[in-house]
């Protein structure tokens, strides 16, 4: 069971990243950024009041859309953003900050 947890995580992640895979260009890049971050926050928060093991499943699987939703938009947001001679840097920062932060958890 423990190991299950983790992986609803990258599960969640996949559904997401598919999700979103044209919603930013449709409807710009701070909507989805937004919904991705709520739910970030709403469903780390659910997740840390479970009780039962099916129900922190159920939360993990929808953190990790909301991981999955917000997280190519926020990349593209940064490469846009970031000034010409910051981008490479800031790119490699961003895509490495994600799985740093996926082993911590």
């Amino acid at each position: 069971q423990g190991a299950f947890v983790p992986t609803s995580d990258l599960l969640g992640i996949m559904v997401g990243t598919v999700a979103s895979a044209n919603c930013g260009d449709i409807v710009g890049r701070q909507s989805p950024i937004l919904f991705g971050y709520f739910g970030i926050f709403l469903f780390a928060f659910m997740s840390a009041v479970q009780s039962n093991f099916f129900m922190l499943a159920g939360c993990r699987i929808l953190f990790g859309v909301s991981v999955g939703f917000a997280l190519p938009p926020a990349l593209a947001l940064t490469n846009e953003m970031t000034p010409e001679r910051w981008r490479m840097p800031m790119r490699v920062a961003s895509q490495v900050a994600f799985p740093l932060g996926q082993l911590m958890m």
